[in-house]
């Protein structure tokens, strides 16, 4: 998908993937975000890296994963 995409942008033109930040089961170190980051690399250059917060909503009855904040990753390339 990220190499079809670099084929239709224009010069200078923003990619942009938000992505969950979740390890996957296997314990490996590196999230799924890392993992798609690396791809993208392949074919485009790296601009900027956000942490997007979807909720501010907190308490016990939350999961444990999002209790610190629902996060996901804003990776920002372009062509």
């Amino acid at each position: 998908t990220v190499k079809l995409c670099k084929q239709v942008m224009r010069p200078g033109a923003k990619f942009g993937i938000v992505i969950s930040n979740y390890r996957n089961k296997s314990g490996q170190d590196v999230t799924i975000s890392q993992d798609m980051q690396a791809v993208a690399e392949q074919h485009l250059t790296f601009d900027h890296h956000y942490k997007v917060q979807w909720s501010a909503i907190g308490g016990s009855r939350q999961a444990k994963k999002t209790r610190d904040g629902n996060f996901e990753d804003l990776w920002v390339f372009t062509k």
